[in-house]
């Protein structure tokens, strides 16, 4: 019989290394059966403590019930998708300080409360932007009032491409880097036996992709300006 390990993916995305550590696995452990479930993170993480997750993804902090153990796989840059005609889009570094008063596309903290306020706490020192505006739309539509020059808007780098969206350039903020780190999550006492063997692989991976000191990639992975 196949062991079964039930991992918990993110609805809004799954970052680089840990695609890359459930891709090779099924390679790695043919006989495993690997199922994958979507959900929010803090949904996944609820089902991590009741059991019905073996491993879920998750990024730093994130709040649980009981503390699970936590394998660090990588980091995700937060860049800035700029109006096109903006004043900030002639920079290619933006200073903390130009934006303050800035305007910023913001969608639904629900998704993950914990995540969301430390992107924000890493851009603007505070848990919200001082100038929210906010976008039930997900995803890339989340850019279309950024296009429309409402506001600037945050892109989880290399998480997400940097996609040529008409009216939008993408810049990077002035160190220190804003980052937020992310990994997997799991209980030593899950009914799964693959749970181990999964763990030390996922280690491995994670060693293999070491992230850049400064939390920033490499310029041949970044490109700064894409207008369409």
């Amino acid at each position: 019989m196949r062991a079964v390990l039930k991992f918990g993916a993110s609805v809004i995305g799954t970052a680089p290394v840990a695609q890359e550590v459930l891709r090779e696995a099924r390679e790695r452990f043919p006989d495993l059966d690997l199922q994958v479930s979507i959900g929010t993170i803090p949904e996944n993480i609820l089902a991590l403590n009741r059991r019905a997750l073996d491993v879920v993804y998750a990024y730093l902090p994130f709040d649980s019930p009981r503390t699970p153990r936590y394998l660090r796989l990588g980091v995700i840059e937060h860049l800035l998708a700029i109006p096109e005609r903006h004043r900030l889009a002639s920079m290619e570094w933006v200073p903390r300080e130009e934006l303050v008063n800035e305007r910023f596309v913001i969608g639904s903290k629900g998704l993950n409360p914990p995540a969301a306020e430390e992107v924000f706490r890493s851009l603007f020192g505070t848990s919200l932007p001082p100038n929210p505006v906010e976008t039930s739309d997900a995803g890339t539509n989340r850019f279309k009032p950024v296009s429309e020059g409402v506001g600037i808007g945050v892109v989880g780098f290399p998480m997400e491409a940097l996609l040529p969206i008409r009216g939008v350039v993408y810049r990077r903020v002035a160190d220190p880097s804003p980052t937020i780190e992310y990994g997997f999550l799991w209980f030593d006492d899950s009914p799964s036996p693959a749970l181990p063997a999964f763990v030390e692989f996922a280690r491995e991976i994670a060693r293999k992709n070491p992230p850049p000191a400064n939390g920033r990639f490499g310029a041949r992975d970044l490109v700064s300006d894409r207008t369409g």
